[in-house]
């Protein structure tokens, strides 16, 4: 091909100079990249059922993508995805289906898969303005249960059967006490779950949750029929590289 016009040489010139910075740059060595997660580790040691560990890896935007429980030998593995909206979508368990959520207008439908009867079934929850679950029921049945809301926090749940009330349970809050059940599921069902927990008012009597100086609790005592039941908590937090 012949030149005929002066820019040419100069363009020409310009591209063997990107060139060679093109093959400097391949004779670089390659950096290497990792991914970074978050782990936190909960251990859970009850003095009637054993110890109870639960390994929670999180990504970068801090969504929970898995979940590994174990209860002695025994262990669940728990795998989440998220729609683009970063709401929860599927959670898969030991690598089958386990749960999946929609989100219609002012209403989450979780659905739940039956391993024995090969279906799925379906609780709603009915949300108010501020995104709180103040109804939630099993589709397919007359049982309902009731939340009531104080300042950001469910203080009560009223359970009905169809024909007249069967529970009432009260929740008590201090706003400097977590309950670390509810990290598990970070960006999933906060709607109904509550983070700030100090003790369930139940038949048997309030759970008392003792905390650290982060407000974590480090002693749980549950009050059952059979006497009541003490748990102590501790917690590992770590940064997780992966290639």
């Amino acid at each position: 091909m012949k030149i005929r016009h002066l820019l040419f040489p100069a363009i020409l010139l310009a591209t063997c100079v990107i060139t060679s910075c093109s093959k400097d740059e391949e004779d670089q060595p390659q950096k290497e990249t990792k991914t970074v997660y978050y782990m936190k580790t909960l251990v859970t040691t009850n003095e009637v059922w054993g110890t109870f560990a639960d390994s929670m890896v999180y990504n970068n935007n801090m969504q929970l993508i898995r979940n590994i429980s174990s209860w002695g030998t025994v262990a669940d593995t728990l795998d989440y995805s998220y729609d683009n909206s970063g709401r929860i979508e599927f959670i898969t368990k030991n690598g089958g289906n386990y749960k999946s959520y929609e989100y219609p207008d002012q209403v989450i439908l979780e659905k739940t898969w039956s391993v024995s009867q090969g279906n799925w079934s379906t609780v709603q929850f009915n949300l108010n303005a501020d995104g709180k679950a103040v109804r939630e029921q099993d589709i397919n049945t007359s049982i309902f249960s009731t939340y009531e809301w104080t300042n950001g926090n469910r203080t009560k749940m009223t359970t009905y059967d169809g024909a007249g009330i069967v529970e009432i349970t009260n929740t008590i809050y201090n706003t400097t006490v977590k309950n670390p059940l509810n990290e598990r599921y970070t960006g999933t069902l906060l709607a109904v779950t509550s983070i700030n927990m100090e003790a369930d008012a139940g038949e048997n009597g309030e759970i008392v949750y003792t905390s650290n100086s982060a407000g974590y609790p480090v002693t749980v005592a549950i009050p059952t029929d059979f006497g009541v039941f003490y748990s102590t908590y501790t917690y590992e937090t770590k940064i997780v590289e992966v290639n």
